[in-house]
């Protein structure tokens, strides 16, 4: 199922919340200024949860750019999260008539609270529907204000009981964090723009371009994690992505066949000469050979070397450099390194 339909309802549910909100603004009777005294509350909770429905709004936007295909699972965790929202009017309407009291303003940041969490399900659920190379799952790592925004909600609705103005001015510092724009998602498309425009470029439709954008984006997140697990002196989890009959062809020359042989030389080197590097990924290009075959090539770096086997010297740097050449076959919507072959690279004259 395409996303359209998921975006339009979406955006016109959130649009009815806003113009909701507006139509709770009573318009004084008195034409005097000191008549808008007695709404600075109503008026202020408007402005807050006005900012707070834009920034999911944005966020949604940003966030559908990563989906293809829209499942069951999907569909569900959207409408949990339209339903929080579509609850904001209500406590904002309750807050602000009711001069921010106690039980009004612990109520609305438990409504933030619910909304924050069927965001994070909305997300996971679609993480889990992309599978391993998920665009979205390599977009959210380090997700900082996604965790520490439910802390901040907890902390406010434990303070409206006793300081209300507290628990409004931590509702405020959530926005306020919210506001700074999230390129997260973006920077991860970003490596999807040739793709696209090669597409453009040979006449291709528009189902082709997000499906080549889609593609490219899954490789280079399988990249990305590949270099997280080899940070994290995790073999099993570097070798995760490999077929089980994919060759290798290591920097020291050996030749191995199979994801358990792959598996099980970098448990032996990242146990040993390797244990405690880092691994830089630059990927120079991508070439779909087919629209489930790609070739890539890969600048990769080495970092913090200390020691190398028998007869090979250290790089005086501790940065071992190679080149990387990986081709990537897609099965079952998942895309599997059919051959990890790593050459040295010499220097320059």
């Amino acid at each position: 199922m395409g996303k359209s339909r998921l975006e339009a309802f979406s955006d016109g549910v959130l649009a009815i919340i806003i113009t909701i909100m507006v139509l709770e603004l009573k318009v004084p009777h008195d034409a005097s200024l000191s008549a808008l005294g007695p709404l600075w509350s109503v008026f202020l909770s408007y402005v807050l949860s006005f900012v707070y429905i834009g920034i999911y709004w944005n966020n949604h936007h940003h966030l559908l750019h990563t989906v293809q295909k829209v499942t069951g699972g999907i569909l569900w965790a959207n409408l949990h999260l339209l339903f929080w929202l579509s609850v904001v009017p209500f406590v904002t309407g309750w807050m602000g008539e009711n001069h921010f009291a106690a039980a009004p303003t612990a109520v609305y940041g438990g409504v933030l609270l619910m909304a924050a969490l069927a965001y994070w399900t909305l997300q996971r659920v679609i993480i889990q529907s992309q599978g391993e190379g998920s665009l979205l799952k390599q977009a959210l790592r380090g997700d900082w204000k996604g965790n520490l925004s439910p802390a901040i909600y907890v902390v406010g609705i434990a303070a409206a009981t006793t300081l209300p103005w507290v628990a409004g001015a931590l509702y405020a510092l959530v926005a306020v964090i919210w506001l700074v724009p999230d390129k997260r998602i973006e920077r991860v498309l970003h490596g999807a723009v040739g793709a696209v425009a090669a597409t453009i470029l040979l006449g291709g439709t528009a189902d082709a371009q997000a499906q080549d954008a889609q593609a490219d984006a899954a490789i280079r997140a399988v990249v990305a994690d590949q270099a997280a697990a080899w940070d994290a002196g995790d073999a099993p989890g570097y070798a995760r992505h490999v077929g089980p009959e994919a060759s290798f062809t290591n920097l020291f020359g050996m030749v191995m066949y199979g994801a358990p042989a792959f598996a099980a030389r970098h448990v032996e080197i990242l146990a040993t000469f390797y244990q405690g590097t880092t691994k830089h990924h630059a990927i120079r290009r991508i070439r779909f050979v087919s629209p489930d075959v790609a070739i890539v090539d890969i600048d990769n770096e080495v970092r913090g070397v200390k020691a190398m086997p028998a007869g090979i010297v250290v790089p005086p740097d501790g940065i071992v450099r190679t080149q990387l050449m990986e081709v990537f076959v897609r099965r079952d919507g998942r895309w599997w390194i059919e051959a990890y072959h790593n050459v040295d690279v010499k220097p320059r004259n």
